[in-house]
């Protein structure tokens, strides 16, 4: 069979199950013009392109059942050739949005993968086989994020502003299952990478508070919480005991980012101790700058 000849029976299958008129279904055979980087477009319509268009034959660039690869779709939503088991892969990650979601298009290679980014998260979205994948935060960053809340990687975790750190700690700490015996709150390694990202732009006791507010209870709310007092003194303690364990990491990371550097870098004095509410390269929160440079190299999570 010639690739003419496939070309118009794959046309007259999108006919028979759309019901348009050939030249409409020719359009939806041929490869769609890549869309421009920015373009934005709804889920619903992908997902709508996914549940009506036929399968691309391999005279276009199909697969599955038509040759090697997966079923395949051409997309005027997206602008390329599309798995359908990707479309569904995004549309499982993105069935918690509270609207339909909104997705900007931030690259494509076209049958090989897009970025698109929805609020605050980023995906990778394969076109060549099927799959999605989580990205940073960062625009242009291939990493993987730390997990669903800390939705940047150990690169970027240290370049976060406070307001975003503290945010991000919120969301981690809310995410932790709360347990009958609070020693299981203790020692999560999130909330080192959380800890380490915070010495490093001098947000330790801003960060610190938040996790274990989030995370175990505030203070002086546990009696009110918990009335049984022997349940109210182990959150207690476990608190107390999380607090020296985060102080221990935190003092451990000021050693690391000052390494041979013992004056204060900014009024040349030198650094005896260290001030919790400043960066560690600073000698006082009243040296610390506004915008503190962020560690060169970041501990593994």
């Amino acid at each position: 069979m010639t690739r003419d000849r496939k070309r118009k029976l794959a046309v007259r299958a999108v006919q028979k199950s759309t019901g348009q008129r050939y030249t409409q279904a020719a359009k939806f055979i041929t490869s769609p013009e890549p869309c421009p980087v920015g373009w934005t477009f709804r889920l619903p319509d992908l997902l709508n392109e996914c549940a009506t268009l036929p399968a691309a034959s391999p005279a276009d660039g199909g697969g599955s059942y038509f040759g090697s690869g997966p079923a395949v779709f051409h997309s005027r939503v997206l602008g390329a050739a599309v798995p359908f088991s990707t479309v569904l892969q995004l549309a499982g990650v993105l069935a918690a949005e509270a609207h339909p979601a909104k997705l900007t298009l931030e690259s494509l290679e076209p049958h090989e993968r897009a970025v698109v980014a929805c609020s605050e998260r980023r995906f990778a979205l394969d076109l060549n086989w099927s799959g999605v994948d989580s990205l940073c935060q960062r625009p242009g960053c291939d990493n993987r994020p730390v997990d669903f809340q800390i939705v940047v990687c150990t690169e970027h975790l240290p370049q976060c502003d406070v307001h975003s750190l503290v945010a991000i700690t919120r969301d981690s700490g809310c995410c932790v299952e709360s347990e009958e015996d609070p020693t299981l709150l203790e020692g999560l390694p999130e909330s080192d990478l959380l800890v380490r990202a915070a010495v490093g732009i001098g947000a330790y006791t801003e960060v610190v508070q938040a996790w274990l507010d989030i995370c175990f209870f505030p203070v002086d709310e546990i009696d009110d919480v918990l009335w049984n007092e022997d349940r109210a003194m182990a959150m207690r303690h476990s608190v107390e005991r999380e607090r020296l364990r985060l102080d221990r990491v935190a003092r451990k990371e000021v050693r690391r980012i000052r390494g041979e550097t013992s004056i204060c870098q900014a009024c040349g004095k030198e650094l005896l101790g260290w001030d919790m509410q400043a960066h560690p390269l600073y000698c006082s929160k009243v040296c610390s700058p506004a915008h503190p440079p962020a560690p060169a190299v970041m501990v593994p999570f």
